[in-house]
């Protein structure tokens, strides 16, 4: 996971200079601390979770629910590295994501579901063409095919192919089984996309 630039964090630590003064402040009940938090990580959960729904509206409701419940979950933090605050508010964002959409009776998938265990993994499953998607007509058209998933294949999809991070990042992230079971979920995620882009005329299906 690459690492966040805390410019704006830096400038509220005190004389030890690090990240972990800061987020043990913010836990003391620092508010500076905290809004320096929130300044520093708001454009990166933002673009996560713009990329796993496609809609800002919800992701300003999501983002300030996301430091919300971080807020009152930092006291039970206990790593400091700023790659494991960001995927504390990646995890919270992605629950409250998927919170929202079972509010409006949609289906969805858990860690219980079969989507997790009992498939096999694929030796690539990174499948579908990314590259060549500069154009604003075939990036909208993905971004469509993206908003019909699943909020947890679109979760996926969005750490694995925008965030860039690897299965076992993901794993850690959403607190999943295993990287093999990430792996497995999103085989089944692509696959699912695929389908969807080829629906909209993306590309053309191979002959049998």
């Amino acid at each position: 996971m690459e690492p966040i630039g805390s410019s704006v964090a830096a400038a509220h630590l005190s004389a030890d200079n690090s990240f972990e003064n800061l987020i043990r402040l913010a836990q003391s009940g620092d508010q500076a601390a905290f809004s320096s938090l929130y300044e520093s990580f708001r454009p990166r959960l933002a673009k996560f979770l713009y990329n796993a729904t496609g809609d800002y509206c919800l992701v300003d409701e999501l983002v300030n629910d996301t430091f919300l419940r971080a807020h009152r979950a930092l006291p039970n933090l206990q790593k400091y590295q700023e790659s494991s605050f960001l995927s504390f508010l990646f995890r919270i964002g992605a629950n409250l994501l998927c919170d929202h959409h079972r509010g409006k009776h949609l289906p969805t998938l858990t860690a219980q579901d079969d989507y997790w265990d009992n498939c096999p993994v694929p030796a690539d499953h990174q499948t579908l063409p990314f590259d060549g998607l500069e154009s604003q007509e075939r990036t909208q058209m993905l971004r469509q095919a993206i908003d019909q998933l699943l909020p947890e294949q679109a979760v996926l999809i969005s750490l694995a192919h925008f965030e860039q991070l690897s299965a076992e990042q993901i794993a850690h992230t959403l607190s999943k089984p295993s990287a093999q079971a990430v792996r497995a979920a999103l085989h089944r995620a692509m696959q699912s996309l695929h389908k969807l882009l080829l629906r909209q005329g993306y590309f053309a299906a191979i002959p049998v």
